[in-house]
C-alpha cells in the first residue's frame, strides 16, 4: 500500500489534490481512498488531505500518520507544520517553492526533497491571484512526474474533475516537465517518529490518558450512567489454536509486509511454523470471524508463508544454567519441550529409537503432505540453540529411565502413538493384511513396501488418508477404497486431506463395518465382509454411534487390507508411569509428560502445546517461577478482557468484501508419479494476513476519534483516551468500532 499525505491551508485546495491524486491511481486500475481533515479550521489554517493506493481493496479508514510520501502546498507551512512526522528517513517530500531542494535542508534534512514553482507557474497560466495563486492542479503535475505517472493520465484527471480543466491542464503539465529531481539532502533527519498505535499495557499508556481516564469532575457529562472503556480481548483464533501461537500477532506483522516478524511471533511458542503451515488441522480457521464476511483468514497457508519468508531470523539462547533435562522422543512434543528449555539456557539431550528425529512427523506423515526438507529445517533450528538429538537410541533398552533420571534434572517422556490398535476382527494376521502405521514407517524411512491391484483401508483418521495416497501412487491399477463405519461428516482427518485422496482417484465407502478378512485358497487376504451401518444417537465422542443394519452383510472383493482404525502409546519403558490430572506432571517428581503420552489429543499442533506446557512445568518445578493457570496473555486495560470476541462484536461494516487466497493444488496427473508436495504457497502472504480483523484489539483506526459527537475522544501520539469530564456515555465510540475494542460499563 502506497500512503500520501497532502499539506496546505484551507482554501488552497487540498481536497481537489487529494481527489485528483486518487482518481489518477484509479485510473491506472488500482483500490484507492481519499479524505481529508478538516474541521472549524477558518481560511487558511493547516489541513491535511490523505490518499491510500493498493492492489487490494483497502479496508483501513484512519488518518495517515506514516507516509510514504508528503506534498506540501506552501514552503511557510514547513515552519508552522511537521510535515515529516511519522515518516521514514529518506521518503519522498515534494514543497511548493521557488527554491532548489539544498535550501530546505533545515527543515527537510534526511529527506528525498524535490522542488517546484507551482505558484509561480500557477499564476503564469492564470489560476488564482498574486496573494492568492491556485497551485494545487499545478502541484498535482508535478507530483505525477515524481510517481512515474504519464502526463496523459494527469490531463484525464484533471479533465474530469473540474468543469473548466483547460488552464489547470496547461499549468500541471509545465509542473510536469520543470519539477526537479529529488535529492537526499545531507544530515540527520529531523523527524517526530509517529508511534504504533497499538500499546499492550496500562503502562504504555502516556500520562495524558491515565489522567483523563481518572478525571473526577464533570462538566458536560455530568447526567452520564455508562462510560466507555478501552479493552483488550482474545481473538477466537488465539483462543483456540492448540499450540497457544499468537495467531492475531503474526497476521498482524505479516499484514504490514513483515514476515521476518511474523516469524519471530510464531518461534515464541512453537518450533514448527513450516510444519504446522501444512499439516495442522487449523481450529483456529473455524473460529474466524472474517468468515461470517467473506471467508476465514487462510492462517495455514499464512504462516507456511510467514516461515518460508522470514528465514533470515536468529534465534539466541539464554546462558547455561547449569540445569539438564532428557527428553525422551523427537516427535513434535519432545521437540517443542527441548526448544522452549534450551531457549532458556537449559542442557537438553533428546533420545530416540528411530534412526531419524522427528517421530511422527518423518514416520507417520508422507513426504507429498509434509516435505522432508522443511522437516530437516525447522529440526536444524532446534539443534542450533544447542539441544542434542540422539537418535537409534531406545529408552528401556539401550538406555535405562533410572539412568537418565541420574544423569539429568529432569526427565520429560513424549513418546507418540506409534504402535497400531488391532481391531479384532478375524483374519487380521493373514497374509495381505497390514497395520497402517507400520506401513507408513517402513515407506517413510525409504524401505520398499507391497501394494495389491485391489486395497481397501479401513478408517477414517489421517493416517488411514496418509496410507490410501501412499497407496495409490504405489499402486498399478489405482484401486484404492477407504472403508468407514459413519459417514464423511464425521471423519476425524483433516477435511482438506479428505479431499485430495477423493481428488485423485480414491473412493470412499461410509456407513461400513468390517467383520470379517476372508483368505482365498492361497490362504491370502481375498476380500473384506462387513456390515451396512446405520447411525443411532451419540456415543461417548460425541459423534452418532454406528449400529449394524440386519441382513446387510456382504464381501468387498480385495486383495490387501489396511488397518488405520488408532493407535497406543508404547510406555513399557517406565514402570507405573501414570500422568496427574494436569497433563504434564507425575506421581515422581523428577519425571513429566508431553504430547500423546500424556493426552492422547493425536494432533501435530496439540503436541506442540504439550511440549511448551510440560517445558513450563520443568522450569516452575527446578527454577520456581510462576506460572499462571492460563497461557501468558497481554496485560489488559479493564475487566472483562479475557473475554473472547466473537462476531456480534465485530462491525463487518468497515470490512470491505476481499477473496480468501487459496494455495495452489499440484495437478492430479502429477500427484500419482511423484512424491512432490500436493499443496503449494499462496501467492503472497502479507495480503492474505491483511484480511485479519484484529479482533478485539485497537488498531489506530480512529473511528472512536472521528465519530464522537461532542468530542471527548483524545488522541496522542497513537494512544486514544476518553476525557470523561466531556463524555456524555452515548456509546457511539462502541458502535463505530470495528473491532470490538471498546465497551461500555456502568458508572459507580
Amino acid at each position: 500500500m502506497l500512503e500520501f499525505r497532502f499539506h496546505g491551508r484551507g482554501g488552497q485546495g487540498v481536497v481537489i489534490l487529494g481527489k485528483l491524486a486518487a482518481r489518477l491511481y484509479f485510473q491506472a486500475g488500482k483500490h484507492v481512498k481519499e479524505f481529508p481533515k478538516f474541521g472549524v479550521e477558518r481560511r487558511g489554517a493547516p489541513v491535511e488531505g490523505y490518499v491510500r493506493v493498493d492492489d487490494e481493496p483497502i479496508d483501513l479508514a484512519c488518518q495517515i500518520y506514516k507516509p510514504d510520501v508528503a506534498v506540501v502546498m506552501a514552503e511557510s507551512l514547513l515552519d508552522q507544520v511537521n510535515v515529516t512526522a511519522g515518516m521514514k528517513p529518506g521518503s519522498l517530500i515534494l514543497v511548493n517553492s521557488g527554491r532548489p531542494s539544498p535550501a530546505l535542508a533545515n527543515h527537510l534534512a534526511g529527506f528525498n526533497v524535490a522542488t517546484v514553482d507551482a505558484s509561480a507557474i500557477a499564476l503564469r497560466h492564470g489560476l488564482g491571484t498574486p496573494l492568492a495563486p491556485i497551485a494545487n492542479t499545478t502541484l498535482f503535475g508535478a507530483f505525477a512526474r515524481l510517481m512515474g505517472l504519464d502526463v496523459a493520465r494527469v490531463e484525464e484527471a484533471i479533465a474530469a474533475e473540474l468543469k473548466k480543466p483547460a488552464s489547470n491542464v496547461d499549468s500541471a503539465r509545465e509542473a510536469y516537465d520543470q519539477v526537479g529531481e529529488p535529492e537526499l539532502l545531507p544530515g540527520p533527519p529531523v523527524v517526530r517518529a509517529a508511534p504504533p498505535a497499538r500499546f499492550e499495557t496500562m503502562d504504555d499508556l502516556p500520562e495524558f490518558a491515565h489522567s483523563l481516564t481518572d478525571a473526577h469532575g464533570n462538566k458536560t457529562g455530568s447526567w452520564r450512567s455508562q462510560r466507555p472503556v478501552h479493552m483488550f480481548r482474545t481473538a477466537p483464533c488465539n483462543a483456540r489454536c492448540p499450540a497457544g501461537n499468537d495467531v492475531r500477532g503474526f497476521l498482524e506483522a505479516l499484514a504490514d509486509e513483515n514476515p521476518k516478524r511474523a516469524l519471530e511471533i510464531l518461534l515464541e511458542t512453537s518450533p514448527f511454523p513450516g510444519v504446522c503451515g501444512r499439516v495442522c488441522p487449523h481450529p483456529c480457521e473455524d473460529e474466524c470471524n472474517r468468515a461470517d464476511i467473506d471467508g476465514a483468514v487462510a492462517v495455514m497457508a499464512s504462516e507456511r508463508y510467514a516461515e518460508a519468508h522470514g528465514d533470515e531470523v536468529e534465534i539466541e539462547a539464554d546462558p547455561p544454567n547449569g540445569k539438564s533435562v532428557g527428553i525422551i522422543g523427537s516427535g513434535p512434543a519432545g521437540l517443542s519441550a527441548a526448544w522452549h528449555l534450551g531457549r532458556k539456557g537449559y542442557e537438553v539431550v533428546v533420545y530416540d529409537a528411530a534412526p531419524h528425529p522427528g517421530g511422527m512427523l518423518l514416520l507417520g506423515i508422507p513426504a507429498f503432505r509434509l516435505p522432508r526438507e522443511v522437516l530437516r529445517r525447522e529440526i536444524a533450528r532446534i539443534a542450533k540453540i544447542g539441544v542434542e538429538i540422539r537418535c537409534d537410541t531406545a529408552v528401556g533398552k539401550d538406555v535405562a529411565l533410572e539412568d537418565l533420571r541420574e544423569d539429568h534434572d529432569a526427565v520429560i517422556i513424549a513418546v507418540g502413538q506409534q504402535l497400531d490398535w488391532n481391531l479384532g476382527i478375524p483374519g487380521e494376521d493373514l497374509p495381505g493384511s497390514v497395520h497402517g502405521l507400520a506401513f507408513l514407517r517402513l515407506h517413510n524411512l525409504g524401505g520398499e513396501v507391497e501394494v495389491g491391484d485391489k486395497v481397501v483401508v479401513i478408517g477414517g483418521g489421517n493416517t488411514a488418508i496418509d496410507v490410501a495416497g501412499v497407496c495409490l501412487r504405489k499402486s498399478r491399477t489405482k484401486d484404492v477404497t477407504i472403508v468407514y463405519r459413519r459417514t464423511r461428516a464425521e471423519m476425524p482427518a483433516i477435511k482438506e486431506e479428505i479431499g485430495h485422496v477423493l481428488d485423485e482417484g480414491v473412493k470412499l465407502v461410509e456407513l461400513i463395518g468390517p467383520v470379517e478378512v476372508q483368505a482365498g485358497p492361497d490362504g491370502r487376504v481375498c476380500g473384506l465382509e462387513c456390515d451396512r451401518m446405520e447411525l443411532r444417537e451419540a456415543d461417548g465422542s460425541g459423534r452418532p454411534r454406528p449400529v449394524p443394519i440386519e441382513g446387510s452383510r456382504h464381501t468387498l472383493e480385495c486383495d490387501q487390507v489396511f488397518f488405520a482404525t488408532g493407535q497406543k502409546t508404547d510406555a513399557s519403558f517406565a514402570s507405573g508411569f501414570k500422568v496427574n490430572d494436569d497433563g504434564v506432571t507425575t506421581a515422581d517428581a523428577k519425571i513429566f509428560a508431553a504430547g500423546d503420552a500424556a493426552a492422547a489429543d493425536g494432533t501435530v499442533t496439540a503436541a506442540i502445546g504439550s511440549g511448551r506446557r510440560a517445558a513450563l512445568a520443568v522450569r516452575v518445578s527446578l527454577e520456581g517461577i510462576a506460572v499462571p493457570s492460563e497461557p501468558p496473555r497481554k496485560i489488559t486495560w479493564a475487566p472483562l478482557a479475557d473475554e473472547v470476541l466473537r462476531f456480534d462484536r465485530v462491525n463487518p461494516a468497515y470490512f470491505g468484501h476481499r477473496d480468501r487466497s487459496e494455495p495452489p493444488r499440484l495437478a492430479l496427473e502429477d500427484r500419482l508419479r511423484t512424491s512432490r508436495e500436493v499443496v503449494g504457497e499462496i501467492d503472497d502472504g502479507c495480503v492474505e494476513a491483511g484480511r485479519c480483523i484484529s479482533c478485539g484489539t485497537c488498531t489506530g483506526c480512529d473511528n472512536c476519534f472521528v465519530y464522537c459527537p461532542e468530542p471527548a475522544v483524545k488522541r496522542s501520539d497513537g494512544v486514544y483516551a476518553f476525557d470523561l469530564d466531556y463524555c456524555k456515555g452515548c456509546g457511539v465510540c462502541l458502535e463505530e468500532c470495528p473491532r470490538g475494542a471498546i465497551d461500555m460499563v456502568e458508572e459507580g
